[in-house]
């Protein structure tokens, strides 16, 4: 008997051990995808991701909307609601709305397994719209919905629920002249408790992100005029204080969140060289409780980024996401940027093909990966946009990206606009560093220009071809790189 005991606690012991140094094994295993969900067809409805959240059972939540083909000479759009599991397969949908244009912006999983969801709607009284908020059950199937406003036009950018079982309200309300922040506190039946309307004496105001506070007051950010607007209120919706960040420039606040220093972080847009939507620059600004700036950062290449969203991440860096024409693979990709504590990039990655694709939302997932919603377009030249959904591990990979470059990324070589008129942007990609040559010939075979001949590093580039002294015309460019080579039409007209 004794030596049954005693070997039963040998095997216990050795079993412990084995778990010991296989935990670490299964638990770096990080699952990674990409998914779209709409329509596949050329001419067929359109889908866009506004928002997505990790939910309580691994998989995710996704709100958008859904602009049907079917409307030809009036436009029709619901709120689009897609829940998913661990993997990004598709577990139900559900579509809100009825023959106006109706939209949802924000959603969010609530303390009893069901959803929340905030957005515009046309269907109801108001033809300009109102804000609606609508509850679900754990199946997306409706509870309640609440509309606010009348009047004028209304619309609701964000939603969260509060500690009190209610939820707090973001976006803007308006009249013939001026529009103005608006701030809605619901119970849990969502029955309005107060509201509260922020204005500068100027002439438009908006806000698109909100957040409970640790104080049970709210932050929310927006924009006032062309400046970054911060306001921080009371638990009644009282204001505290506000900040304006900006200058002679154009600025957009769209994502904030408090930090664990009780500070605030705040992803938005910026315009710095004044000329307008040629320039734009992703800007992250890190403030203190006081909404006093600690530090900016500026973020973006030569061409056309933005910021959508910002969250602190588990080592108090940011993830960021929004779209980048300056980087990738073709048209405007996705952007996803991790920074450490002080706003300094660790790395950045693009996802998306040669056509339009950009990221709304990101979220730190519990396995320490990233979770991206978006849109992605699935014909060139033809609005047919689906649902983009991301998942990626810690470092913004999917699969094993990293590990074997030229398996998992293709030479790619584009160009956009084609045709074109004052110049076109030639766009390509390399797995490999490797000599690289790009050459413009015209319809006789002539080689007219060289616009590279130099060894390149692995990754994406672009170059420029002006129209300076072509005329019009059909040419081609021809891309060698190692044993790739591939041809491409050009059409210039005047």
């Amino acid at each position: 008997m004794r030596i049954r005991k005693i070997m039963k606690v040998f095997c216990l012991i050795f079993v412990g051990i084995n778990l010991f140094f296989l935990y670490p094994l299964v638990s770096e295993a990080t699952i990674t995808f990409e998914r779209n969900y709409g329509d596949s067809d050329a001419y067929g409805n359109q889908e866009y991701g506004n928002l997505v959240q990790q939910t309580s059972d691994e998989g995710y939540i996704i709100v958008g909307n859904i602009y049907y083909s079917d409307s030809s000479s009036y436009k029709r759009n619901n709120v689009l609601l897609i829940k998913t599991d661990s993997l990004g397969d598709t577990l139900w949908t559900r579509s809100f709305g009825w023959t106006g244009q109706d939209e949802g912006n924000s959603v969010q999983q609530t303390k009893d397994g069901g959803y929340i969801i905030v957005g515009r709607t046309t269907s109801f009284k108001a033809s300009l719209g109102d804000v609606w908020l609508i509850k679900t059950d754990s199946l997306g199937d409706t509870l309640w919905t609440k509309v606010y406003g009348g009047g004028y036009a209304h619309t609701g950018n964000s939603v969260q629920q509060t500690k009190d079982g209610g939820y707090i309200i973001i976006g803007y309300t308006s009249s013939l002249y001026t529009q103005d922040i608006w701030l809605i506190k619901t119970d849990s039946v969502g029955d309005t408790l107060w509201t509260k309307v922020f204005d500068r004496n100027t002439t438009t105001d908006y806000a698109k992100s909100v957040q409970q506070t640790t104080d049970n007051g709210y932050v929310l950010v927006g924009n006032s005029e062309e400046d970054v607007w911060l306001v921080k209120t009371d638990s009644l919706g009282d204001s505290l204080w506000t900040k304006v960040y900006g200058d002679s420039c154009k600025e957009y606040g769209n994502s904030v969140q408090q930090t664990f220093d009780n500070g605030y972080i705040i992803a938005g847009t910026k315009y710095p060289y004044g000329a307008g939507n040629n320039n734009s620059k992703a800007w992250l600004i890190k403030t203190d409780s006081a909404g006093d700036t600690l530090w900016t950062k500026i973020l973006g290449g030569d061409s056309i980024d933005n910021g959508n969203s910002v969250q602190e991440t588990f080592d108090k860096g940011y993830i960021i996401t929004g779209g980048t024409y300056s980087y990738g693979a073709g048209h405007m990709d996705v952007w996803l940027i991790k920074t450490d504590i002080n706003g300094d990039t660790l790395w950045t990655k693009t996802f998306g093909g040669l056509y339009l694709d950009y990221g709304k939302s990101v979220q730190q997932t519990k396995d320490g990966g990233y979770i991206i919603t978006g849109v992605t377009d699935v014909y060139p030249g033809i609005t047919n946009s689906n649902v983009f959904l991301i998942k990626t591990d810690s470092l913004g990979k999917i699969g094993i990206e990293e590990e074997n470059q030229i398996s998992k990324i293709k030479y790619q070589i584009s160009t956009y606009p084609n045709p074109f008129r004052q110049s076109t942007l030639i766009s390509y990609k390399l797995p490999i560093k490797e000599k690289v040559s790009i050459k413009l010939y015209d319809i006789s075979g002539r080689n007219i220009r060289t616009l590279i001949d130099e060894e390149k590093t692995p990754g994406s580039y672009k170059i420029k071809l002006s129209t300076q002294k072509l005329e019009m015309g059909i040419y081609f460019i021809k891309f060698l790189s190692g044993n790739y080579k591939e041809t491409k039409k050009l059409t210039l007209i005047k």
